[in-house]
């Protein structure tokens, strides 16, 4: 599928967005579902690293003078949430914090001028919470906190993608101002 997908573009794209994310029900340590838990990291943590192998691969064929991933991760990657049922889904964007830097410091060490950067956002307005606790629950979550929209984090993206080429936003964290976490 990725191999695919990236065969089909004549030449390399010259980013890569991985915006997957997912917080299941069962995917907690106590009782949980080992199927949501794999589900989980599949999601937000596995995916990006197979998509990420791939996409440099083909840039390293061509031998393409650009190229940058950007991971849409979690301000959840940096600090864990009050919520317990979200632990394994911070967990799963904390390694996807690693794996960006891992990733670096392979190009680093490459030479390579290719960059990875992340956007790790706070409670963003977005139909994340309607599709893991439906509507009603969603509309609870949103009228009890400040939220960014997805224009917040669309306009952080672009500035990591558009530095540059001598500037690597390696992340940029983005909360409301009046959030206190």
């Amino acid at each position: 599928c990725i191999q695919r997908a990236l065969a089909a573009c004549a030449t390399p794209p010259v980013f890569l967005v991985c915006n997957a994310g997912v917080a299941l029900d069962g995917a907690v340590v106590l009782h949980g579902n080992e199927q949501s838990v794999r589900d989980t990291f599949n999601v937000n943590t596995v995916a990006p690293a197979l998509w990420s192998t791939a996409y440099f691969a083909k840039l390293h064929a061509a031998k393409a003078s650009r190229g940058h991933v950007l991971h849409v991760s979690s301000l959840s990657a940096h600090r864990t949430p009050d919520a317990t049922d979200l632990g394994l889904y911070a967990a799963s964007k904390a390694a996807l914090k690693a794996l960006a830097e891992a990733t670096r410091r392979e190009l680093r060490a490459a030479n390579s001028p290719y960059r990875v950067s992340s956007v790790s956002p706070g409670l963003v307005r977005s139909d994340f919470y309607e599709a893991r606790c439906g509507k009603a629950a969603s509309d609870l979550v949103y009228a009890s906190a400040e939220c960014l929209d997805a224009r917040d984090v669309v306009d952080a993206a672009l500035y990591a993608l558009t530095a540059p080429p001598h500037v690597e936003v390696a992340d940029v964290l983005l909360r409301c101002t009046a959030s206190r976490s």
